[in-house]
Parts: C-alpha cells; structure tokens; sequence
C-alpha cells in the first residue's frame, strides 16, 4: 500500500501564488507563512523606495519647462548636457523640479556613455532638494533625462534655479549646467478652465437648496476658498453671487460678495447701468450694458440679468463655460450646470482680462 502525505490548501492567497501550480498544492507551515510574508514586506519597501527616488528616463519634459546653456562636457564619446526647470503652475504658486539632460552624440550606438546624474533646485540661494539619479547607460546618439523630485513655492516673483551635475568617472564631476525661472502666475486659459471646473463640480451639491439665508459663507480668503471644500449639509444652499464668489477665487479672484459687488468690481466701476472699464488687484475689468460684448463671449465672462435695477442690489449673475452655455446657482431654476445664457434677457457682462484672456 503506497503511503500518502496528506497536505491542505493554505488559506493565504501568497501561498496559493507562490504554488507552481494548482494541482501541486503546497504544505502549510507557520513558519513558511512568517518567512512569505517578511519576503512581501521587504519587496515593497524597495519598491516603494525605488518609486521614491529621481529616475532617468529617455521622454523628454512635456510640460512647460525652461532650460539653460546647452554645454559640452569634457568626456570621450562626446556628451553635452543641459539643465532645466520643469513648472507646474498653480493658483497660489507653483510646483518646480530640477531636471538634467545628458545626450550621447556618438554615432555609433555602441559607443556609450554610463554618467551619474544630479538635478538640483535652488531657491533664494539655498538648495531646496537635491536628487541622484544614479548611474545609466546612454548609448551614442541617444539623450536621457535625470527627474527630480517636485518643490512646491507658495508665492510668485521669485527665482527658482536648477543645476544638475554629471559625473562620468569615479572622483571628478565633468559637467556642471544650471537654468533659471521667475515663478509667475498660470495663463489665463488655466484660470478660466479651473473656474468653470470647479462651478461645474459643485454645482449638484446644492440642487434645489436655493438660500439666501444658508448661502456660501463669503468671509473666507482666496487662499482658504481655493484649498477647502464649501460647506454642505442639511439646511446649507447657495445663491448666485456666493457660487460665484467661491468658483472665480479657483481663478485667483475675489468678485465681491453680492450681485452690486459682482457688476461694480467691488466698487471700482459704477453702480448705473452702463459700459465701464476699471484695473484691480487681479488686473483690467471689462463691462458692457447689453447681450453681448465685442467679439463674443469667453469662458469665464460673468454674465448678469436684471442688471437695470443694480441701484437696489437686485439681479442675478451667471458665469459663462462657452458653447452659449451657463453653470450658475439661481433661485427659480436651482444649482445647474450647461443652462442655455438664453433663458431669460441678458442685460450686462463682466469681465476679468486675466481670467478670459
């Protein structure tokens, strides 16, 4: 009679995986399970490690990135290397990362080059991150780049450097490159479309809770409206100059609290009804009494309604998301998002110059 080894199922899905097949089960072990799961911990942790650090990579930056001197460094194949400043702008600042470029202008794809690669930001004179790429080979005619990690800058007008570092050999650094870029605010395509994104997102949240009692709160800074969600509950709503108010502070822009703020520029212009024009501290207004303004309405234009009657802080203000379309929040119609700007006579308009462009 032939002896058999009785042996079970492990219950752990990592035994199951670690089984070479289904029909050869293998035997549980409490031990096994321990030294399985140490295994599994150790891996992600250099995983995840590896993930963390800068990485060379042949795609070269797609977004908007400002490079220096393109230099040639002193190394047999020929190699020239370039910094740069790789910028993700955003509302309140802007989010920088160093990066180098090392290219092989050997023709002969066997002629590499094996650098070790650095890319440095520096702000205000001082090295904010600085990030080893390691070592990769680069074969002739090819070019890669050493990324980074991001470094968020929280204000505008200020100089960011980059400067990375190529060693070719143990002991000697043979290139040295470095870029510069004043941070500045995001375009105003950017402003618009993060307006419009927000009003459209939140627009649902208030459907049929129209209230000028519960309305969004109005006291909170750009910085603050920009960086929390607006309150929601129970007996919370919006009216219209409120939504606004929190949609046009994603665009860095504070509109006013009420629809005579909205039309006036918080009281740079005129509260009668007619065409005016004022500079702000987000930059030129625009207004127009009647439908429609020269050349046509733009994604981020502030549409109003009622506006004859401004002199008693009446009206209704809609934000225009193109496409004759409005997302607004409006007591008759509700909180909605693509509403024709039809709907009712439009009487004005309002423009930010560095919103809509």
């Amino acid at each position: 009679m032939t002896n058999v080894v009785q042996r079970r199922w492990c219950p752990s899905t990592v035994s199951r995986v670690l089984a070479t097949h289904e029909k050869q089960p293998m035997i549980c072990h409490p031990a096994l399970r321990v030294l399985v799961a140490l295994a599994l911990s150790a891996a992600t942790l250099l995983v995840t490690s590896a993930s963390a650090q800068a990485t060379w990579s042949r795609v070269a930056p797609t977004k908007d990135y400002h490079c220096g001197a393109y230099i040639r460094a002193p190394h047999s194949p020929p190699s020239w290397i370039q910094s740069c400043v790789l910028v993700h702008p955003s509302p309140s600042g802007s989010y920088v990362q160093g990066v180098t470029r090392v290219t092989n202008t050997n023709d002969n794809p066997r002629h590499s080059v094996r650098p070790t690669g650095y890319a440095t930001v520096l702000l205000d004179g001082k090295s904010h991150r600085r990030d080893n790429c390691g070592s990769t080979v680069i074969a002739g005619g090819q070019a890669k780049w050493c990324y980074g990690k991001t470094t968020y800058i929280s204000s505008h007008g200020r100089d960011v450097y980059a400067t990375g570092y190529v060693r070719f050999g143990a002991g000697s650094h043979d290139g040295v490159t470095s870029a510069r870029w004043r941070t500045r605010p995001p375009g105003a395509a950017i402003r618009a479309k993060r307006a419009i994104n927000w009003a459209v997102s939140h627009s649902s949240w208030w459907a049929g809770k129209y209230s000028m009692t519960y309305r969004l709160p109005t006291n909170k800074s750009i910085s603050h409206m920009q960086n929390n969600a607006p309150p929601r509950g129970r007996r919370q709503g919006c009216d219209c100059s409120s939504f606004l108010k929190w949609a046009m502070a994603q665009a860095s822009v504070d509109i006013g609290t009420y629809t005579k703020e909205n039309w006036t520029a918080r009281g740079r212009m005129p509260a009668r009804y007619t065409s005016s024009s004022a500079s702000t501290p987000y930059g030129r207004v625009l207004r127009g009494q009647g439908t429609t303004p020269p050349g046509g309405f733009k994604v981020g234009d502030l549409i109003f309604y009622g506006v004859s009657r401004m002199g008693t802080g009446t009206g209704h203000v809609a934000l225009y998301m193109g496409s004759g379309k409005i997302v607004q929040c409006s007591g008759g119609r509700g909180s909605n998002a693509g509403m024709s700007m039809d709907y009712t006579r439009r009487t004005g308009w309002v423009r930010y110059v560095s919103v809509t462009g």
